[in-house]
């Protein structure tokens, strides 16, 4: 069973970490894109066999930010990696704002 983790506060379900329920792979539905000036890419979290809530991070904010629901927007030119992180799983998304 595969679970799309991108859930507005207002839905995200929350699940006991036992085993039948815990997050044990994350991977993101790609590992590169590219936006231009301040629009924007929509990642999606994938993961199974339970969900989980995604926090999103941009590691070089200045260049692309990203809001709770994978949603990454341009700030300027350059590159910043998307980390998609749950239950201790981590993947990651090159993006280049140009």
């Amino acid at each position: 069973i595969v679970n799309f983790a991108n859930t507005s506060p207002e839905t995200e379900q929350t699940f006991a970490d036992d085993e039948a329920n815990s997050v044990q792979e994350l991977r993101l539905n790609t590992h590169s894109g590219s936006i231009t000036g301040t629009g924007t890419l929509k990642l999606k979290a994938i993961t199974a066999p339970g969900k989980g809530t995604v926090t999103w991070t941009s590691g070089t904010e200045a260049v692309a930010t990203v809001g709770s629901t994978g949603v990454v927007t341009g700030v300027t030119a350059g590159t910043s990696i998307i980390t998609a992180s749950c239950n201790g799983k981590t993947d990651t998304c090159l993006v280049t704002v140009t």
